[in-house]
C-alpha cells in the first residue's frame, strides 16, 4: 500500500506516461521525479505547476495532497516521540509565551 498522500497520486500521474517521459515533460531529469516518487525530495510549488501544465493535474489539488501528506507525516512523527515531547515542550512553550509577552 502506498504512503498517505504523495506518493500515490504522483504515482498515478507518472505510470501513465512513464519515468523517462514523465521527466522529459516535467523539463526535470529522471533522478529527480524518482527522487519525489520516492519521498527523497518534497513537492515544490514549481514542480506542482509543472505537474499541472505536462499532465493536467490541478495546482492546487496536487499541493493540497502534499499538505496533507506532511501533516500525517508530522503526526505521526509526534505520536512516536519525535517532535517536541516532555520537558522540552514545555520549554519551548514558555520561551514563546515570553517572547510573545515581552513583544507586546
Amino acid at each position: 500500500m502506498a504512503p498517505v498522500g504523495r506518493r500515490a497520486s504522483y504515482d498515478e500521474i507518472i505510470e501513465l506516461a512513464g519515468l523517462s517521459a514523465a521527466a522529459a515533460a516535467l523539463c526535470v531529469s529522471r533522478p529527480a521525479v524518482s527522487n519525489m516518487l520516492n519521498g527523497r525530495a518534497d513537492l515544490s510549488e514549481r514542480m506542482a505547476l509543472r505537474l499541472e501544465e505536462a499532465f493536467g493535474a490541478r495546482m492546487d489539488g496536487v499541493m493540497r495532497v502534499q499538505s496533507a501528506c506532511d501533516i500525517a507525516q508530522a503526526r505521526k512523527r509526534q505520536k512516536e516521540g519525535g517532535a517536541c515531547s516532555g520537558e522540552h515542550r514545555s520549554l519551548t512553550v514558555a520561551a514563546l509565551t515570553r517572547d510573545v509577552s515581552a513583544a507586546r
